[in-house]
């Protein structure tokens, strides 16, 4: 790796039930174009976060990476920005992503917002396309994705798919929503590590919000400034 690398350590809060564990980590700064993002940027949200660095001439968080590979496991829309800025490194903190307990990879639940006929209409796509069981509650549709052997596949269905939308909105959710109201929400399958690091490594990213990191790492706060990153 490059010069500039640190160590620190990051300790999960404290429960009733386990005592405190601690996740060793090296902070480094590293060449922004060695980094592998393994899902697309949402544009909008890229220029959000450029407006956002710009203004305060800081960079807040870190991004987390994996320490082999260089994949990306949080902030792939810092990283567009900070290329599109030029920079000639970026701060990270490198992990053991795959051998890691305490990150976990969870998904995000689609949700689908427009006319009758068109949510209708994506349902017949979807059905068609991807194997899954409909529930259907007044206005709302629910879309339960087959667990499948290669989940990774049906995540560049969905990114094919939502490229050819309209008349439709999307948003993203953790939970299924209770009251969504005239909507067709989708429930895709689970993604494990390997998936994320081989869409990094392969180049053939996610589409956007697919992958929910939850890890203690993202509340690392650590203040850089713009001007030292050139």
């Amino acid at each position: 790796m490059s010069s500039g690398v640190g160590v620190l350590t990051s300790y999960k809060a404290r429960d009733e039930e386990n005592p405190p564990n601690s996740i060793m980590v090296k902070l480094a700064f590293l060449n922004p174009w060695t980094l592998k993002p393994h899902e697309k940027y949402i544009e909008a949200r890229v220029a959000e976060v450029r407006e956002s660095i710009v203004k305060s001439r800081c960079l807040v968080k870190p991004l987390i990476v994996d320490e082999n590979t260089l994949t990306v496991i949080d902030g792939a829309h810092r990283l567009e920005v900070l290329k599109r800025l030029d920079v000639s490194k970026v701060p990270v903190l490198t992990v053991n992503y795959l051998e890691e307990d305490e990150i976990r990879v969870e998904r995000w639940i689609r949700v689908y917002r427009g006319s009758s006929g068109a949510l209708e209409e994506l349902l017949k796509l979807l059905k068609s396309e991807i194997p899954g069981s409909v529930v259907r509650k007044s206005d709302t549709i629910v879309y339960r994705v087959h667990e499948v052997e290669d989940p990774a596949s049906v995540y560049w269905l969905l990114g094919d798919t939502e490229g050819y939308l309209t008349e439709i909105t999307l948003s993203f959710t953790n939970e299924t929503p209770r009251r969504p109201g005239r909507a067709l929400v989708l429930i895709p399958p689970r993604l494990g590590k390997r998936d994320v690091v081989k869409a990094a490594v392969e180049g053939k990213l996610f589409p956007p919000k697919t992958t929910r990191h939850i890890t203690v790492l993202k509340r690392i706060m650590l203040r850089t400034r713009l001007s030292d990153l050139f």
